[in-house]
This record gives C-alpha cells, structure tokens and sequence, in this order.
C-alpha cells in the first residue's frame, strides 16, 4: 500500500534525524539505536525500514518485543530509544502520564487518517451486524466472543472497558486474546467457513486488501470518532535527540543524549 510505504518512509526520516543529531553530540554512546517492536505487521515494517536507512549510516539498529505498557515503560527507563507505532487516541490514556511528566516525548505525527476498531467480515456486515449496538443481538453467532490481539494492548483494553460497563449489553461476552497474526488466522478460519465473529481492526494493514471486511460503527466512545480515527506518531525517550522539536516547533533545551 502507497500510503503505509510513505507512512513508514516518514518514520524513518524522522528517526534518522533525530539520531544524527545525537550522533554529532557523541559518536560513540549514540551509534546504537534501539527500537521498540509492538508485534504488528506494520510496525515490523516501519522498523525494517528504518534499520535500512539508518545501517549505512553507521548506526547498529536493534528492536526488542515488546507489549504496549512495558514500551513506554522502557522509553522512561531509557532501555529503548524510540517507537514509531504510537496510536492516538486508543493509546492516549496509557501515555498521558509519561508525556506529562517530560520522560516520554511525542517527537513527530507521520500519519493522519488511520483507524482502529472492531470489524466484521463483509458478509457479516451485510446481514445486518453493522455497528457496537449490533453485537448482542448476533450474540449467538458470534458465540458470544470478540477477538483481540495480545494482552495489554490498548484496542483489548477498550473491549474489557466496554464489558466493564455493560456497554452495548456486553458484560457476559468474552474477549480472545492472542497475537495479531494468530487473531488475524481465526479470522480467515471463519470467513472460509462463513462463520460469524466480531475482531479487532485497523488500517493501514495488509488485512484491508487480503479480507473482504467492514468496519463497524458506534464505538466511539471507546475507540474514538470516525470509526477509531487515528493519529500515528513517534515517541521517543527524553534526551534521545541533541535537541529535541515538539510539534510546535519550539525546542526543548537541555534533552540532550
């Protein structure tokens, strides 16, 4: 997809700025670069991306798996440098904290136009499951689960939020965790089948060409507006850069690497 290669491209610039300006402050403690890796195809793509760009540069490009919470945990403790897969507003209330007390820095916006919520199969969607309030009437064909990605990411916690509160009547659902790619096979298990279930979505992702899918609506105050509109941005450990620019242009003096 044009968009997710310019999307990825954006990241990479962005880092590899950052990273030579630290470069020049001090070759030596700055020549590592460590990424984190949230599990997701384009997150994997981004920082495939960028370890090309930044490699010839002289750079030694190292990524660590890891869940949500802990990611932005390890830019607070400084044991990684920078995450490029950064979600709002899904993620927003996990970073908040982090951001406000200056360890954790919103480096660069790379991307408007995103989305994340729950979907459908397009069969599924045509029969009638077209938005939130729509699940618990399919309750039973849907054996009353929705299927998530792994634990701690921000996309489960909204579902858990909505059972939580009986949102939509969905207390006595149940949320499947896993990994993105083991999600995304049960998904493909079900639409050969024209079986029914309810997963999380997001674009851009390579599930958008390869499913024939439909997003659902409604779940805004979960997931936010627009069907989980999204903004896609950089977040990296204070003091990562020789001078860091927040988004307004101004700069940060004394983050320095």
């Amino acid at each position: 997809m044009i968009i997710a290669r310019i999307h990825s491209i954006a990241f990479a610039i962005a880092l590899t700025l950052l990273t030579s300006t630290a470069m020049a402050a001090d070759p030596e403690a700055c020549r590592t670069v460590r990424m984190a890796d949230g599990g997701w195809t384009d997150n994997i793509a981004q920082n495939g991306v960028a370890k090309t760009l930044l490699e010839p540069l002289g750079y030694q490009v190292t990524t660590l798996l890891l869940s949500a919470p802990i990611i932005y945990a390890s830019l607070k403790n400084k044991d990684i440098d920078i995450f490029l897969d950064s979600w709002s507003p899904s993620i927003d209330s996990l970073v908040k904290p982090y951001l406000d007390e200056g360890s954790v820095i919103r480096l660069a916006d790379t991307m408007t136009g995103a989305k994340w919520t729950l979907a459908v199969p397009r069969y599924v969607y045509d029969a009638g499951l077209k938005n939130f309030g729509d699940i618990k009437t399919y309750g039973d064909k849907l054996d009353h689960k929705i299927y998530g990605i792994e634990p701690g990411s921000d996309g489960n916690q909204a579902v858990l939020n909505m059972f939580k509160d009986n949102r939509f009547g969905l207390k006595d659902f149940d949320l499947v965790e896993s990994s993105e790619q083991a999600m995304l096979s049960e998904v493909a298990r079900k639409i050969a089948h024209k079986d029914w279930i309810v997963f999380l979505g997001w674009a851009p992702h390579p599930m958008n060409v390869k499913l024939d899918m439909a997003y659902l609506d409604g779940g805004d105050d979960y997931f936010g507006p627009n069907q989980g509109g999204a903004t896609i941005w950089t977040a990296a450990r204070a003091g990562q850069g020789a001078e860091v620019y927040r988004r307004d242009g101004k700069s940060d003096d004394g983050l320095r690497s």
